[in-house]
């Protein structure tokens, strides 16, 4: 419920930025929508030893806008993004005595930035992008065991918890290549986001995109 809240606080932030950014654009066709989904090269691994995948997911959605320069055009993004869950054996008995542990992460951002174009042909636009934004990340881990107490043993068996939830300002860079494709712009990115501007966790997204 936290990060549904958390999203939704976000989204709310970004609606007035994406309507801004509607009524803004200075040319017919310069401004667009863009959606795109993606993954984290640096984690997917679906031969992982422990229970699960080593998986992230990203999904994205941006509205740009042209400004006075050509090359130049001005961005609104809301992403969001989950590690598919997976489990680990507690083998040096630190956490909780050898049990099983269930670990979540979801994370969701608001954001404005920039990007600019690089070089232009006929089918193909290769860009470089950066901003800002404002990160939510909920990471959770627990062993199966139903308790209501972190330090309490059920059964036996002892039980452990651990919650992360942490709002903080971060960066994002990336590039990438725009292409026509059956009437419609399509664009392959690779991304970064930094989750805190102290150097926090970092996602490295690499999404296709369909703009209209």
């Amino acid at each position: 419920m936290k990060m549904k809240a958390a999203v939704f606080t976000l989204v709310a932030a970004a609606l007035p930025l994406l309507k801004a950014a509607g009524q803004s654009g200075t040319s017919e066709g310069a401004s667009s929508w863009i959606f795109s989904v993606g993954v984290d090269p640096s984690h997917l691994d679906f031969r992982t030893r422990d229970p699960g995948v080593d998986a992230r997911f990203v999904a994205a959605l941006s509205r740009s806008l042209a400004t006075r320069f050509e090359r130049v055009t001005f961005k609104v993004e809301v992403m969001t993004g989950f590690d598919a869950p997976r489990g680990f054996r507690d083998t040096d008995g630190s956490l909780c005595g050898g049990c099983d542990v269930n670990e979540r992460r979801r994370f969701a951002s608001v954001g404005a930035g920039a990007t600019v174009q690089l070089l232009r042909t006929s089918r193909f636009k290769t860009y470089i992008t950066g901003g800002m934004g404002i990160y939510q990340n909920v990471a959770t881990a627990k062993s199966p065991l139903s308790c209501t107490d972190s330090y309490c043993v059920t059964g036996g068996k002892p039980f452990y918890f651990w919650q992360s939830n942490r709002t903080s300002i971060g960066l994002n860079s990336g590039a990438g290549v725009s292409f026509r494709l059956l009437g419609r712009e399509f664009f392959l990115q690779q991304s970064a986001h930094v989750f805190d501007l102290r150097g926090g966790q970092t996602v490295f997204p690499l999404t296709l995109g369909i703009g209209f």
